[in-house]
């Protein structure tokens, strides 16, 4: 039978606890401890990661210090999301320099870029909770803290990309149709956005899980024939994927349940 939702909850709080406790855990002592399997306890550590209270890494966690704790709102689409920042990161090159804006996909991204000497600048917060890579140089532009959109936003986000002229551009969007553009949640990122577009030389790639595609907000930020590559995943609308192929725009489908490569 499968856990209450109550139970649930009550495991990942008392592994919260025992990582205040400890600072840091292996997964199987939380499993001995908890009297669960390592895959329980993987899961809840998985979601607590999502919601920026942990960081797991080499087979244990630790508690993420809450004076830089960042929120994650739900899991909805997180495996989507996931398979497409794994799959976007595979088009890093060993020396790019890339920009990355704040929607939580590009986090995944970065989490995933495996290759050497990379420099990434970017206005989303979450680099502060990512496990440390010494192939990548991230640096954080600095600007307003927008608390809604863990991002950093206004004049002073926007100065230091005008400083920049990158490889590749990754970015996260609320919404993306062939009709609509790319739209965004907040009339503060349509700057950002459309600064890193212009100071890209190389691909604009958009990272959205398939809810995206199709759905449009109040924020426009430019037509999909401003960008060179979209990554999605098989929930997108197959016929909104065809008309956005169809204005030129390369369109990468990932299975967000087929193994990793």
């Amino acid at each position: 039978m499968r856990n209450s939702k109550a139970a649930v909850t009550q495991r990942r709080e008392h592994i919260l606890e025992l990582l205040k406790r400890d600072t840091s855990i292996r997964v199987n002592d939380l499993a001995d401890t908890l009297a669960v399997s390592q895959l329980t306890v993987r899961r809840d550590l998985e979601q607590l990661e999502s919601e920026g209270r942990v960081k797991r890494m080499h087979g244990e966690a630790r508690i993420i210090d809450p004076a830089i704790h960042l929120t994650y709102r739900g899991d909805e689409h997180l495996l989507q999301m996931q398979a497409v920042g794994a799959a976007a990161a595979r088009m890093v090159e060993d020396g790019d320099t890339i920009f990355v804006n704040s929607g939580r996909t590009a986090v995944y991204v970065m989490q995933n870029i495996k290759k050497r000497d990379v420099f990434v600048v970017t206005t989303n917060l979450r680099a502060l909770i990512m496990e440390q890579n010494p192939n990548l140089h991230i640096m954080l532009t600095g600007g307003e803290f927008s608390d809604r959109f863990d991002s950093l936003v206004g004049e002073f986000a926007v100065n230091p990309l005008n400083q920049v002229v990158s490889s590749k551009c990754f970015l996260g969007v609320i919404g993306i149709s062939a009709a609509g553009g790319l739209t965004t949640s907040s009339p503060q990122k349509i700057v950002i956005n459309k600064t890193m577009i212009a100071r890209c030389k190389g691909p604009k790639i958009v990272v959205a899980d398939g809810s995206k595609i199709g759905n449009s907000t109040s924020f426009y930020t430019c037509p999909v024939t401003d960008i060179s590559c979209l990554v999605t995943d098989t929930s997108a609308d197959p016929e909104e994927l065809q008309r956005i192929r169809n204005t030129g725009v390369e369109v990468v489908v990932v299975d967000p349940y087929a193994p990793a490569p």
